[in-house]
């Protein structure tokens, strides 16, 4: 992730997770995402969406 020096960037992060419910469709897999800062700060995971994904996948 690019920053300038002189301003904070910040940008969504994707990763791809195995729940235990919900989803069924597609084998309970989804994304969850978070804000991810270029001075280190991330912020809280939300639910994102149910996705045929292979979990540990970043996107």
């Amino acid at each position: 992730m690019a920053a300038d020096a002189s301003s904070t960037s910040c940008d969504y992060q994707y990763l791809c997770v195995r729940g235990t419910s919900g989803c069924n469709a597609t084998r309970h897999t989804w994304w969850k995402y978070r804000l991810a800062c270029s001075d280190g700060s991330t912020g809280d995971w939300i639910y994102g969406y149910c996705d045929n994904c292979t979990p540990g996948d970043w996107n």
